[in-house]
């Protein structure tokens, strides 16, 4: 038995435990912080869990919150991958505390993603500190999860270097280099629908490079082949509800729009060290100037793979920039990843990629330089996290979370997103403004925003809502302020009597009975459980269930070889 490395095998997991609780802590200090995005996650993270816990899966559209109009907010946003946010909700309902422990996962998700990829660049352990320290403390990172507070795309950042770590072992021709792909992806298309799109496109693109460059040979096709299927496997329900409900419903998707980088803002930000929810966030000063520095390298050092990993990272941030004619791609699909930003993902992991490369190559000892760098990194950028968390006064669209305003901030959500379009509508081109964004998505829903103020919400959970009406019904044919997915059943009572319900003009209605004309009613509309997804959940469950099983295997076996090895 090496006690030596049984010694540096739980230092490691110390200092990873260290770095993510200090990455979490900084943000919940005192109370926790919402934003407009964060409220939109909380809303249904409270349903799904409130689901869970009543012993049912969660159904696909939103009756709390949301106005109770039954948006398809589960359908299309996955929820499996968030479990780190949900499952803290049985053990506590401090908002602080939900939200530190599901933080706290992400950042050690983030952290051992990252280290596996290091251990497929270099041997030196402050090399794989160093690749660590650059991917973990980019303060796009921490803008990503704080400011955003875009769950998914973090969890995203989160296993993205775990899928690039097994294709590092597929092209070495490893044996489990799939299982890694597979699993990354698969976690990742649970979480984050755009952000498995850029990493499938990212996959493409380096595999398309290779090929042309005559390095794939069959095994890599094979390997890549599994791990889709895997991917494919643990996904298949989260994937499934996105594109059932993407075939039989025409939904208004969230504001579509191009907003590239301003350079002279990301400056700005960057040189201020502050962290902001703008199109134009930094990477942080220290990040910046390692991705100049790996540019005027290309001009000095002529060999070395690190330089693609560089041409890389700076061709995808030149990418991002307003220097760029975006607006000629307002009217394509790009239109729907609405931030060019979101490459600052990729751009963060090869910048860290590039750099610990370059350092493995040098003969030189580097080791004072690459630890200053790790220590310059965790202090700029927690101490930007932690400024941005103080100055809450300044920043009027964050405001705290508490158990005392947790309902209201619940219920005080409206949204147009994923309403039914109207269909004369659906191919009208959008009307864009001069920041890039669209216009004219109201009229597009085809839903009577007026209609909602005829009703009072008197109760609703996750699968039902009821409304009162506000004056005495004068038709016969009743609107419900509810929207009519189609494929999707629905059950209506009115006045506890159930009645036969249609879809019409994107909501539902019902006939009144003479009896109930000129009378305040009671509709309670509940939704029926479907027991295609219940299948589909149990396929996903158990294949994630597997693959874990076999991933901690694998990783418990490389760890015991390792510690009994003289």
């Amino acid at each position: 038995m090496n006690y030596k490395k049984i010694t540096k095998i739980i230092g490691i997991i110390l200092v990873g435990l260290m770095l993510a609780y200090l990455s979490a802590r900084i943000q919940f200090v005192h109370n926790a912080q919402i934003n407009p995005d964060g409220r939109f996650h909380l809303i249904r993270m409270a349903s799904i869990y409130q689901s869970l816990s009543d012993g049912h899966l969660p159904d696909m559209v939103n009756f709390f919150g949301f106005n109770q109009r039954g948006l398809a907010i589960t359908a299309v946003y996955p929820w499996l991958g968030t479990w780190m946010f949900i499952l803290p909700m049985f053990i506590s309902h401090n908002p602080a505390v939900v939200g530190f422990i599901g933080f706290f996962i992400i950042n050690l998700m983030t952290i051992g993603s990252m280290y596996a990829l290091t251990k497929e660049l270099t041997s030196k352990w402050w090399l794989r500190f160093l690749g660590v320290c650059l991917y973990q403390f980019n303060a796009y990172h921490f803008i990503l999860m704080y400011q955003r507070m875009a769950l998914g795309e973090a969890i995203g950042y989160a296993l993205l270097p775990l899928v690039m770590a097994g294709l590092f072992k597929v092209w070495r021709k490893e044996k489990y280099g799939f299982l890694y792909v597979g699993l990354g992806m698969g976690i990742i298309a649970n979480s984050h629908i755009l952000s498995l799109i850029i990493t499938t496109l990212l996959i493409v693109m380096i595999e398309l490079l290779r090929l042309v460059t005559r390095h794939v040979e069959w095994f890599e096709v094979k390997e890549l082949l599994k791990a889709a299927l895997l991917a494919l496997a643990l996904s298949i329900y989260s994937l499934t509800n996105v594109l059932v409900w993407g075939r039989y419903n025409q939904l208004i998707p969230p504001v579509p729009r191009i907003s590239p980088v301003d350079l002279n803002a990301y400056i700005q930000e960057t040189l201020s060290n502050t962290f902001i929810e703008t199109a134009s966030p930094t990477m942080g000063l220290i990040i910046t100037l390692v991705l100049l520095t790996l540019f005027v390298l290309l001009f000095i050092v002529p060999k070395g793979n690190w330089r693609y990993w560089s041409i890389a990272a700076i061709f995808l941030f030149i990418c991002t920039l307003n220097w760029l004619p975006w607006p000629l791609f307002l009217h394509t699909p790009l239109t729907l990843f609405q931030f060019t930003m979101r490459l600052f993902c990729p751009i963060a992991l090869f910048i860290a990629i590039a750099l610990v490369l370059f350092f493995n190559q040098q003969k030189e000892n580097n080791k004072p330089i690459a630890l200053l760098l790790c220590a310059l990194l965790a202090i700029t950028t927690l101490s930007g996290g932690y400024k941005a968390y103080t100055d809450i006064k300044n920043r009027p669209y964050r405001e705290w979370l508490t158990n005392d305003n947790m309902s209201k901030l619940k219920n005080n959500v409206e949204s147009v997103d994923y309403l039914l379009a109207k269909p004369e509508l659906v191919d009208k081109p959008y009307s864009f403004g001069p920041n890039g964004k669209a216009t004219n998505r109201n009229e597009r829903a085809a839903f009577n925003f007026d209609n909602d103020k005829k009703f009072t919400v008197v109760s609703s959970n996750y699968h039902s809502v009821t409304f009162k009406q506000n004056t005495p019904a004068t038709k016969k044919v009743l609107l419900i302020p509810v929207v009519g997915y189609h494929h999707y059943h629905y059950q209506v009572k009115l006045n506890g009597v159930n009645v036969p319900v249609r879809k019409s003009d994107g909501q539902l209605k019902v006939t009144l009975p003479d009896d109930l004309l000129n009378k305040r009613n009671q509709v309670t509309v509940t939704v029926n459980h479907n027991n295609r997804n219940q299948v589909m959940f149990f396929i996903s469950l158990l294949a994630n269930m597997v693959t874990l099983l076999i991933f901690s295997v694998f990783i418990m076996k490389h760890l015991f070889k390792h510690v009994v090895a003289k």
